[in-house]
């Protein structure tokens, strides 16, 4: 996951850097130690069960590739605890994409 955006994660390494706080970094650390762990589970066939449909569709139907947990909240009508399983869902199944550094605000649509 590191190695999936090297130029963003040199970055974040900067700034951390700079500023002599390991927050960013290790936000960004743990975000990719996540994504391992869910690529993993999916590979070994550990995650059973589909997304909500009400998720899928809104995925679906997405014209825009990336989206906030906003977006999604305001498209379900749903609340904050609701919305977050629904996308956690959609990672699982590897139908969206955490980006990185957003804090687990914003997705992107998985590509292929």
């Amino acid at each position: 996951a590191l190695a999936a955006a090297p130029v963003a994660y040199y970055d974040e390494v900067r700034r951390t850097m700079r500023r002599r706080d390991l927050t960013i970094w290790l936000e960004r650390w743990g975000e990719a130690v996540v994504e391992g762990a869910r690529l993993a589970a999916r590979e070994l066939d550990l995650v059973h069960g589909d997304p909500p449909a009400r998720a899928a569709a809104f995925a679906a139907g997405r014209d825009a590739p990336q989206f906030t947990i906003a977006d999604y909240r305001a498209d379900a009508a749903v609340g904050p605890e609701e919305a977050r399983a629904d996308l956690e869902a959609l990672l699982d199944a590897g139908r969206i994409e955490l980006v990185p550094g957003s804090r687990g605000l914003r997705f992107t649509l998985a590509q292929g």
